[in-house]
């Protein structure tokens, strides 16, 4: 027969409870707000574009955890962002759609069997003066993902004015 032991919490058990949820609460707060970045902008408010060149300089700067071939796509990306600006046109081997209205970026760059992919939103927080901004970035080859190359899921970013 085995044993079952049964906690009851009284009054130090339920401090010591409190305030270990308070300290987990505060350090996720935290973790949350030092993984954010700072968007220029320039008119009313800013664009994905904004987001994309912000995030991209971001990873160049802090030498965030990123592959070679990765970071070889996000230049890609803001360059093909540039030329697009100044209305210049993309080699036949990229393609860049930017939906400025929701908020959503998409570009892709093939070369020989391979295809780089990377996905950019963001979403407006409630009270205004917020973004919760999302990227992830995808490699095939021959039309198959290439899993060891791709970044575990979105990457997400709370940003702030």
């Amino acid at each position: 027969m085995s044993k079952i032991r049964v906690y009851t919490l009284n009054r130090n058990n339920m401090k010591r409870l409190s305030l270990a949820i308070i300290f987990a609460c505060c350090t996720l707060t935290v973790a949350a707000q030092e993984d954010g970045f700072r968007v220029n902008y320039q008119g009313a408010k800013p664009t994905i574009k904004d987001f994309a060149l912000a995030y991209i300089t971001s990873l160049i700067s802090e030498a965030e955890e990123c592959d070679e071939e990765g970071m070889s796509l996000y230049e890609n990306l803001q360059d093909a962002i540039k030329c697009q600006t100044k209305g210049l046109p993309l080699e036949a081997n990229r393609t860049l759609t930017i939906d400025q209205k929701n908020g959503f970026l998409v570009y892709e760059h093939k070369y020989v069997e391979h295809l780089g992919r990377i996905e950019m939103c963001y979403w407006n927080e409630t009270d205004g003066k917020h973004k919760l901004f999302a990227c992830n970035r995808w490699s095939f080859e021959n039309g198959k993902l290439c899993p060891a190359t791709n970044w575990k899921g979105y990457h997400c970013h709370y940003v702030g004015r």
